[in-house]
Order: structure tokens, then sequence, then C-alpha cells
């Protein structure tokens, strides 16, 4: 059955007009492009300028999109500049902001508690980081209150949840041996 869900996913994405747009190259290079997918790939890479440029201490905490912003006007990137947009990717914004020590803590509050979780068969604290996870990627959810509200109250519920079923089981076999 997973195959199948997995099969169809991978279906539905490569039938998606968007992923369509991705293989159009010509169209990715236009700086003057209007498309979503292509604008996107323009701001990964200038995002990806800025990190080499400021690789272990970032730009500073929220002086992202305005480097973002000089980067757009410098490499002549006209929509990404009026458009204001930021990363679209949590990864790559955190990286900026804050450099290499920032960027490997986001990935370690997200990767340390997946292990606990499958240590612990937790599927909802499992299926949360892996459904956070994979938005970070084509998405600043932190840039945002809504995403940052909704990341604190599910990440900690979840968190405080797994951390008590750990105590509960270490106490039980502790008061059984």
């Amino acid at each position: 059955m997973p195959f199948f869900v997995v099969a169809g996913g991978i279906f539905l994405i490569l039938l998606n007009p968007r992923f369509k747009e991705l293989t159009n190259f010509d169209k990715l290079k236009n700086k003057e492009t209007h498309s979503g997918a292509a604008l996107r790939v323009l701001v990964w890479e200038n995002s990806f300028e800025i990190i080499r440029e400021n690789f272990w201490l970032g730009v500073g905490n929220g002086d992202a999109n305005n480097a973002l912003y000089e980067k757009y006007v410098q490499n002549e990137i006209v929509n990404a500049e009026t458009k204001k947009l930021n990363a679209h990717n949590q990864y790559l914004q955190t990286f900026i902001e804050t450099g290499f020590f920032g960027f490997i803590s986001l990935v370690l509050i997200l990767l340390v508690p997946f292990i606990q979780a499958v240590k612990n068969k937790n599927s909802l604290l499992i299926l949360l980081i892996c459904i956070i996870g994979f938005n970070f990627i084509f998405e600043s959810m932190l840039c945002r209150f809504s995403g940052v509200l909704f990341f604190a109250f599910f990440y900690n519920l979840l968190i405080f949840e797994n951390s008590k079923n750990i105590e509960e089981t270490t106490f039980i076999s502790n008061n059984l041996s």
C-alpha cells in the first residue's frame, strides 16, 4: 500500500505544470521571468551567493531579506526585488541570517527529536517533523508569526509528550528490575 501512495504522489508531481516549468532551462535563466518556479530558482541561487560570502556568521539576525534585496539589484533580478521575496527556504534563510552555526542548530532542532521519536516509535512526532522539515524546503515558515506559532505549539507539545513517555518507560523499567 505505501508503494502505491508514493508512486501516485510522484506521478501527480510529474504531471504538475509547475514541475514542467523547472525543466525549461531557458526560462529559468531569464532574470525578468514572471514564472513562480523560475523566480524561486533565481532566489535560491542568490541565496547561495550570500551564503558563500558570509558562510560562518551570516549577515545577522533579521538582515537576510535586506541582503537578498541588495543581491537582487546587483544581479538585476527585477521581479524578485520588486516583489521583495525572501529566500523561500527556511534552511537558506537561517543560513543567510546566522551562518553555519545557526544552520546546524536548526538542523539539530529537527534531527535530535526525530531520532528520539524513531527510537520511541512516536509516529505523531515523526510525522510532524517530516512535515515541517519538508515545508522548510519550500517556504521560510519561521519568518511569519503564523509559522512560528504553528512550529512552537505543535513541536513543544509533541516533544513534551515524547519526553513524558520516555520518563514513564524508564520509571517502569527501573521499578520492575
